[in-house]
Protein backbone atom coordinates (compact mmCIF):
# COMPACT_ATOMS: atom_id res chain seq x y z
CA UNK A 1 0.00 0.00 0.00
CA UNK A 2 2.81 2.45 0.68
CA UNK A 3 4.65 1.28 -2.19
CA UNK A 4 1.24 2.45 -4.05
CA UNK A 5 1.10 5.75 -2.46
CA UNK A 6 4.84 6.94 -3.05
CA UNK A 7 3.95 5.68 -6.77
CA UNK A 8 1.03 8.20 -6.85
CA UNK A 9 2.47 10.79 -5.13
CA UNK A 10 5.40 10.33 -8.02
CA UNK A 11 2.60 10.54 -10.79
CA UNK A 12 1.14 13.69 -9.33
CA UNK A 13 4.69 15.59 -8.83
CA UNK A 14 5.44 14.58 -12.77
CA UNK A 15 1.89 15.51 -14.40
CA UNK A 16 1.95 18.92 -12.41
CA UNK A 17 5.69 19.33 -14.05
CA UNK A 18 3.48 18.53 -17.31
CA UNK A 19 1.50 21.22 -16.93
CA UNK A 20 1.18 24.12 -19.86
CA UNK A 21 2.81 26.71 -17.61
CA UNK A 22 5.59 24.62 -16.24
CA UNK A 23 6.36 23.29 -19.55
CA UNK A 24 6.77 26.82 -20.94
CA UNK A 25 9.07 28.01 -17.83
CA UNK A 26 11.48 24.77 -18.46
CA UNK A 27 11.56 25.60 -21.88
CA UNK A 28 12.61 29.13 -21.66
CA UNK A 29 14.91 27.34 -19.27
CA UNK A 30 16.62 25.49 -21.35
CA UNK A 31 16.50 28.58 -24.43
CA UNK A 32 18.47 30.79 -21.77
CA UNK A 33 20.53 27.64 -21.13
CA UNK A 34 21.56 27.02 -24.91
CA UNK A 35 21.58 31.09 -25.80
CA UNK A 36 24.21 31.71 -22.52
CA UNK A 37 26.44 28.42 -24.62
CA UNK A 38 26.25 30.16 -27.89
CA UNK A 39 26.58 33.96 -26.52
CA UNK A 40 29.74 35.83 -25.33
CA UNK A 41 31.07 34.50 -22.00
CA UNK A 42 31.31 38.26 -20.71
CA UNK A 43 27.58 38.95 -20.70
CA UNK A 44 26.71 35.38 -20.04
CA UNK A 45 28.28 36.24 -16.55
CA UNK A 46 26.71 39.14 -16.33
CA UNK A 47 23.18 37.98 -16.97
CA UNK A 48 23.64 34.45 -14.57
CA UNK A 49 25.04 36.50 -11.75
CA UNK A 50 21.87 38.24 -12.02
CA UNK A 51 19.67 35.27 -11.71
CA UNK A 52 21.64 34.67 -8.80
CA UNK A 53 23.70 31.74 -10.77
CA UNK A 54 27.15 31.05 -10.68
CA UNK A 55 28.07 30.71 -14.46
CA UNK A 56 29.93 27.86 -16.09
CA UNK A 57 29.46 26.66 -19.00
CA UNK A 58 30.57 23.38 -17.99
CA UNK A 59 27.72 22.55 -16.39
CA UNK A 60 24.15 22.67 -17.02
CA UNK A 61 21.92 25.59 -15.33
CA UNK A 62 18.52 24.61 -16.87
CA UNK A 63 17.13 23.57 -13.29
CA UNK A 64 18.76 26.55 -11.64
CA UNK A 65 17.00 28.90 -14.43
CA UNK A 66 13.75 27.52 -14.21
CA UNK A 67 13.36 28.10 -10.41
CA UNK A 68 15.09 31.66 -11.28
CA UNK A 69 11.90 32.25 -13.36
CA UNK A 70 9.05 31.20 -11.38
CA UNK A 71 6.14 34.37 -11.04
CA UNK A 72 7.74 35.91 -14.43
CA UNK A 73 4.02 35.73 -15.89
CA UNK A 74 5.09 36.76 -19.77
CA UNK A 75 7.22 33.68 -19.29
CA UNK A 76 4.73 31.36 -18.69
CA UNK A 77 2.58 32.27 -21.41
CA UNK A 78 4.88 33.07 -24.27
CA UNK A 79 8.34 31.59 -25.35
CA UNK A 80 11.78 33.50 -25.48
CA UNK A 81 13.11 33.97 -29.05
CA UNK A 82 16.22 35.77 -28.76
CA UNK A 83 18.41 38.31 -26.21
CA UNK A 84 18.18 41.82 -26.98
CA UNK A 85 20.35 43.21 -24.78
CA UNK A 86 22.14 43.12 -21.14
CA UNK A 87 23.16 46.01 -18.87
CA UNK A 88 24.30 46.50 -15.26
CA UNK A 89 20.54 46.63 -13.93
CA UNK A 90 19.08 43.72 -16.16
CA UNK A 91 18.66 41.89 -19.35
CA UNK A 92 16.11 42.05 -21.97
CA UNK A 93 14.81 39.46 -24.19
CA UNK A 94 12.32 39.12 -27.39
CA UNK A 95 9.07 37.21 -26.64
CA UNK A 96 7.01 34.84 -28.93
CA UNK A 97 4.46 37.77 -28.95
CA UNK A 98 6.99 40.17 -30.51
CA UNK A 99 7.16 42.17 -27.18
CA UNK A 100 10.44 43.13 -25.23
CA UNK A 101 10.65 41.40 -21.44
CA UNK A 102 12.53 43.22 -19.56
CA UNK A 103 14.22 41.68 -16.38
CA UNK A 104 15.26 43.88 -13.77
CA UNK A 105 17.22 44.53 -9.81
CA UNK A 106 17.35 48.40 -10.17
CA UNK A 107 17.34 51.55 -12.57
CA UNK A 108 18.45 55.27 -12.23
CA UNK A 109 15.11 56.40 -11.32
CA UNK A 110 15.51 55.22 -8.06
CA UNK A 111 19.26 55.36 -7.63
CA UNK A 112 21.91 52.70 -8.14
CA UNK A 113 21.78 50.23 -5.11
CA UNK A 114 17.91 52.21 -3.73
CA UNK A 115 15.49 49.47 -5.25
CA UNK A 116 13.30 49.71 -8.36
CA UNK A 117 10.24 51.88 -6.75
CA UNK A 118 10.50 54.67 -9.22
CA UNK A 119 10.82 52.34 -12.09
CA UNK A 120 8.51 50.34 -11.30
CA UNK A 121 6.13 53.36 -11.20
CA UNK A 122 6.97 54.54 -14.48
CA UNK A 123 5.68 51.04 -15.70
CA UNK A 124 2.79 51.61 -13.77
CA UNK A 125 1.88 55.15 -15.16
CA UNK A 126 2.77 53.60 -18.67
CA UNK A 127 0.43 50.88 -18.37
CA UNK A 128 -2.25 52.75 -17.32
CA UNK A 129 -1.99 55.52 -19.81
CA UNK A 130 -1.89 52.60 -22.74
CA UNK A 131 -4.93 51.14 -21.34
CA UNK A 132 -7.07 54.14 -20.61
CA UNK A 133 -5.84 55.78 -23.92
CA UNK A 134 -4.43 58.80 -22.28
CA UNK A 135 -1.28 57.50 -23.59
CA UNK A 136 0.77 60.34 -26.28
CA UNK A 137 2.75 59.31 -28.97
CA UNK A 138 5.50 59.04 -27.46
CA UNK A 139 4.55 57.06 -24.37
CA UNK A 140 6.53 54.21 -23.99
CA UNK A 141 4.02 51.11 -24.51
CA UNK A 142 4.14 48.77 -21.72
CA UNK A 143 1.40 45.76 -21.11
CA UNK A 144 2.06 44.64 -17.48
CA UNK A 145 4.99 44.69 -15.12
CA UNK A 146 5.24 42.83 -11.70
CA UNK A 147 8.00 40.45 -9.75
CA UNK A 148 8.44 37.00 -9.56
CA UNK A 149 8.74 34.75 -7.00
CA UNK A 150 12.85 34.91 -6.61
CA UNK A 151 12.89 38.71 -6.58
CA UNK A 152 13.50 39.74 -9.91
CA UNK A 153 11.18 42.66 -11.28
CA UNK A 154 10.24 42.68 -14.86
CA UNK A 155 8.49 45.05 -17.59
CA UNK A 156 6.73 43.62 -21.03
CA UNK A 157 6.63 46.34 -23.57
CA UNK A 158 6.73 47.05 -27.05
CA UNK A 159 9.94 46.07 -28.82
CA UNK A 160 12.13 48.84 -29.71
CA UNK A 161 15.50 49.61 -31.17
CA UNK A 162 17.93 51.70 -29.08
CA UNK A 163 19.00 55.09 -31.15
CA UNK A 164 22.45 54.28 -31.78
CA UNK A 165 21.90 50.95 -33.11
CA UNK A 166 18.86 52.58 -35.32
CA UNK A 167 21.60 55.10 -36.84
CA UNK A 168 23.83 52.10 -37.98
CA UNK A 169 20.96 50.70 -39.27
CA UNK A 170 20.13 53.04 -41.45
CA UNK A 171 24.14 53.43 -42.84
CA UNK A 172 24.40 56.96 -40.73
CA UNK A 173 27.16 57.95 -38.27
CA UNK A 174 26.13 58.66 -34.71
CA UNK A 175 24.03 61.25 -33.26
CA UNK A 176 25.29 61.24 -29.80
CA UNK A 177 26.08 65.56 -30.56
CA UNK A 178 23.28 66.23 -31.95
CA UNK A 179 20.84 64.26 -29.26
CA UNK A 180 22.95 66.62 -26.89
CA UNK A 181 21.75 69.86 -28.63
CA UNK A 182 18.77 68.81 -29.09
CA UNK A 183 18.82 68.42 -25.33
CA UNK A 184 20.39 71.87 -24.65
CA UNK A 185 17.96 73.79 -26.99
CA UNK A 186 14.60 72.17 -25.58
CA UNK A 187 15.84 72.88 -22.25
CA UNK A 188 16.74 76.81 -23.06
CA UNK A 189 13.39 77.11 -24.97
CA UNK A 190 11.79 75.83 -21.67
CA UNK A 191 13.58 78.27 -19.19
CA UNK A 192 12.91 81.25 -22.38
CA UNK A 193 9.09 80.57 -22.60
CA UNK A 194 8.80 80.51 -18.51
CA UNK A 195 10.72 83.61 -18.21
CA UNK A 196 9.26 85.70 -20.73
CA UNK A 197 5.60 84.48 -19.16
CA UNK A 198 6.82 85.88 -15.90
CA UNK A 199 7.09 89.37 -18.19
CA UNK A 200 10.94 89.39 -19.08
CA UNK A 201 12.93 89.94 -21.86
CA UNK A 202 16.20 88.01 -22.00
CA UNK A 203 18.66 87.51 -25.47
CA UNK A 204 18.18 83.92 -24.49
CA UNK A 205 15.83 84.05 -27.61
CA UNK A 206 18.60 84.71 -29.88
CA UNK A 207 20.68 82.36 -28.31
CA UNK A 208 18.55 79.61 -28.74
CA UNK A 209 17.54 80.41 -32.41
CA UNK A 210 21.22 79.90 -32.81
CA UNK A 211 21.11 76.62 -31.11
CA UNK A 212 18.51 75.79 -33.67
CA UNK A 213 20.01 76.66 -36.95
CA UNK A 214 23.17 74.14 -35.40
CA UNK A 215 20.51 71.08 -34.92
CA UNK A 216 18.99 71.71 -38.19
CA UNK A 217 22.51 71.75 -40.01
CA UNK A 218 23.94 68.98 -37.82
CA UNK A 219 20.68 67.04 -39.05
CA UNK A 220 20.97 67.62 -42.74
CA UNK A 221 24.73 66.38 -42.20
CA UNK A 222 23.89 63.29 -40.49
CA UNK A 223 21.09 62.56 -43.40
CA UNK A 224 18.66 62.65 -40.52
CA UNK A 225 15.43 63.83 -42.25
CA UNK A 226 12.68 66.83 -40.97
CA UNK A 227 10.13 64.29 -39.97
CA UNK A 228 12.57 62.13 -37.48
CA UNK A 229 14.10 65.18 -35.86
CA UNK A 230 10.98 66.55 -35.19
CA UNK A 231 10.40 63.53 -33.51
CA UNK A 232 12.88 63.24 -31.57
CA UNK A 233 12.31 66.96 -29.85
CA UNK A 234 9.02 66.01 -28.76
CA UNK A 235 10.45 63.24 -27.34
CA UNK A 236 12.45 65.39 -25.29
CA UNK A 237 10.10 67.54 -24.66
CA UNK A 238 7.46 64.96 -23.44
CA UNK A 239 10.07 63.87 -20.96
CA UNK A 240 11.05 67.13 -19.75
CA UNK A 241 7.68 68.07 -18.64
CA UNK A 242 7.18 64.35 -16.76
CA UNK A 243 10.16 64.56 -15.22
CA UNK A 244 12.39 67.10 -14.80
CA UNK A 245 15.71 69.50 -16.07
CA UNK A 246 18.30 66.85 -14.24
CA UNK A 247 16.73 63.52 -15.76
CA UNK A 248 16.76 65.10 -19.45
CA UNK A 249 20.02 65.59 -19.34
CA UNK A 250 21.43 62.32 -18.13
CA UNK A 251 19.78 60.75 -21.97
CA UNK A 252 22.20 59.15 -24.74
CA UNK A 253 21.96 56.99 -27.60
CA UNK A 254 21.30 53.70 -25.71
CA UNK A 255 18.55 54.42 -23.55
CA UNK A 256 16.08 56.24 -26.04
CA UNK A 257 14.21 53.99 -28.53
CA UNK A 258 12.52 54.10 -31.59
CA UNK A 259 9.17 52.16 -31.95
CA UNK A 260 9.85 49.46 -34.14
CA UNK A 261 6.79 49.02 -35.25
CA UNK A 262 6.71 52.78 -36.09
CA UNK A 263 9.61 52.49 -38.03
CA UNK A 264 10.14 49.12 -40.82
CA UNK A 265 8.14 48.07 -43.64
CA UNK A 266 5.74 45.49 -42.50
CA UNK A 267 5.83 42.07 -43.78
CA UNK A 268 7.74 38.46 -43.02
CA UNK A 269 10.22 38.81 -45.21
CA UNK A 270 10.78 42.72 -44.33
CA UNK A 271 10.42 41.57 -40.56
CA UNK A 272 13.78 39.34 -41.09
CA UNK A 273 15.77 42.42 -42.96
CA UNK A 274 14.77 44.69 -40.89
CA UNK A 275 13.77 47.45 -43.68
CA UNK A 276 13.58 51.12 -42.76
CA UNK A 277 10.64 52.53 -44.45
CA UNK A 278 11.26 56.38 -45.27
CA UNK A 279 7.77 57.35 -45.46
CA UNK A 280 6.94 56.05 -41.97
CA UNK A 281 7.97 58.86 -38.71
CA UNK A 282 9.96 57.08 -36.01
CA UNK A 283 8.65 57.49 -32.51
CA UNK A 284 10.64 58.01 -30.43
CA UNK A 285 9.94 56.82 -26.84
CA UNK A 286 12.34 56.46 -23.35
CA UNK A 287 12.99 52.70 -22.24
CA UNK A 288 14.97 53.12 -19.89
CA UNK A 289 14.61 54.79 -16.96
Amino acid sequence: MKLLLNEWKVFLEDDEDKTPENANLQWNANKIQKLSQEGHWRDWTTIFAFLGIEYDTNIDHTEEIQKALVGIDPLVENKIVQLLGTGTMGVVFELGNGHALKLFHGGYLSGVGSGVEEEMKFYASSKEKLFSKEAGLHTLPVYDYGQGSSGIHWAEMAKLMIFSDYMKLSGRPPADTLLQRVIEYVVGYADEYNWRRGGGFSSREEHNQHKLMWIKFEASRLKITLRELKSLMETIRSVLEEYDESYVADLHPDNLGVLETSTFRHGAAHDKQKIIDPTRTPRFVLFDP
